[in-house]
């Protein structure tokens, strides 16, 4: 849609699906490895200690009263869940538009990927530390905020792949 728009041309909802109508497998195969590695992630924390998500009952408490309850002293999981998060992020952040705008392998594009997120660094470090606060700040208005940070999201993950790649 950006790179449309940008050509001048008109924004529609068939954009939505454009990358799946191009270049469907690779983008299914990195779909599926990184809900694999969420779920390894998930896995690992989980084996180290960390304790099953489970809300108060009513009128028992807050729920950070509870996590810190459960956690008991094992806050240092929910760092490395975190960390290991972000990374992971950072290091696919241009997998999906490499592989809309590019015909290539998956791995092809996970290596590019690779590449290019450890070699712009810190602005992706400043940029995601931008976006937790703008994610959090939407989650305060009951979600409502979403409708405007998940496009403002895909607008920064065409327009970072644009400045890196085309340069």
């Amino acid at each position: 849609a950006c790179h449309d728009q940008q050509a001048g041309g008109r924004v529609t909802v068939s954009h939505l699906f454009v990358a799946l109508r191009v270049n469907p497998r690779p983008l299914v195969m990195i779909g599926a490895v990184t809900s694999i590695a969420y779920l390894l992630l998930f896995a690992l924390v989980y084996q180290l200690g960390a304790p099953w998500p489970a809300l108060p009952a009513p009128g028992v408490g807050s729920e950070l009263e509870t996590l810190q309850t459960l956690l008991g002293g094992r806050e240092w999981l929910l760092v490395l869940y975190f960390v290991v998060d972000s990374l992971l992020r950072a290091l696919l952040w241009f997998t999906a538009p490499l592989l809309a705008f590019n015909r290539m392998s998956a791995w092809h594009a996970v290596r590019w990927s690779v590449y290019a997120s450890l070699s712009n660094l810190v602005p992706l470090a400043v940029f995601g530390m931008l976006m937790l606060l703008l994610f959090l700040t939407a989650l305060l208005t009951g979600g409502l905020g979403l409708v405007i940070a998940l496009p403002l999201l895909a607008i920064a993950n065409y327009t970072s792949y644009r400045r890196v790649f085309s340069e």
